[in-house]
């Protein structure tokens, strides 16, 4: 009796076991996995806009603005290729403007651009802190910079943490078959893609740094990268 217990217990903590007429001798099992790795690489975000009366001096003022930027940060060793366009628009750009009565009416207030662009650097490079002063420079209207790390190449954490995923489904699957007095028998199914696998979720938002006085004295320490993963794995019992 406490085995049959034990074995319904760790059912539920992880894993299921199929009990429908067709699954009888099945046994479906979640393997799971988390992978740490240090970054490598650093990933500057800026996003910068500016407002004129017409159309034709917003799109000036961007072409002036990046030409600007692509020139300091030649002045740093930053290669034009190195800074990549994510976005770039440009919208009519309306403010509500509050009347004599207390009402409010939208006010058209000329063309506004946004462009978004971004810079990845080793992580080890010293001039990231000199790169962000450029940007702290900029006298134009808006500016945001953050701050993300990442992997330049994270197809191996990836591999190993899909395998990690696949190895826990296999103890977790020797364990119960061991306590519930069975067998593993042929794999039935491998189902990887469809149970919540995250393996490409690396959240940059949750990384982000608000750098609007960043300083040449970079010395940020970045936590550990986490990749996670999930995989499906149903055995033939016997």
């Amino acid at each position: 009796m406490k085995k049959i217990i034990l074995v319904f217990l760790l059912v539920i903590g992880s894993f299921s076991y199929s009990f429908g007429k067709e699954e009888r001798n099945v046994i479906r099992v979640v393997g799971e996995s988390v992978v740490t790795v240090a970054p490598d690489t650093v990933r500057l975000n800026i996003d910068i806009s500016e407002i004129k009366p017409t159309y034709d001096e917003v799109y000036l003022a961007s072409s002036k603005t990046l030409d600007f930027i692509q020139d300091k940060l030649r002045s740093k060793g930053v290669k034009k290729e190195q800074i990549k366009t994510t976005n770039f628009n440009i919208d009519s750009y309306y403010e509500n403007v509050r009347k004599e009565d207390g009402s409010y009416e939208r006010k058209f207030m000329g063309y506004r651009y946004s462009h978004n662009l971004y810079i990845e650097l080793s992580i080890n490079d010293k001039k990231i802190g000199e790169v962000l002063d450029v940007f702290n420079g900029l006298k134009i209207d808006n500016i945001g910079i953050s701050l993300a790390y990442k992997l330049k190449d994270d197809s191996e954490v990836k591999n190993k943490a899909m395998i990690e995923a696949y190895n826990d489904a296999y103890q977790k699957a020797k364990l119960i078959a061991k306590t519930g007095d069975f067998s593993l028998g042929k794999i039935v199914e491998i189902d990887y893609n469809s149970k919540g696998n995250n393996i490409d979720v690396i959240d940059f938002s949750d990384r982000n740094l608000n750098l609007m006085k960043a300083s040449s004295n970079f010395n940020f320490q970045p936590e550990d990268l986490k990749y996670k993963d999930t995989v499906t794995v149903i055995w033939k019992i016997k």
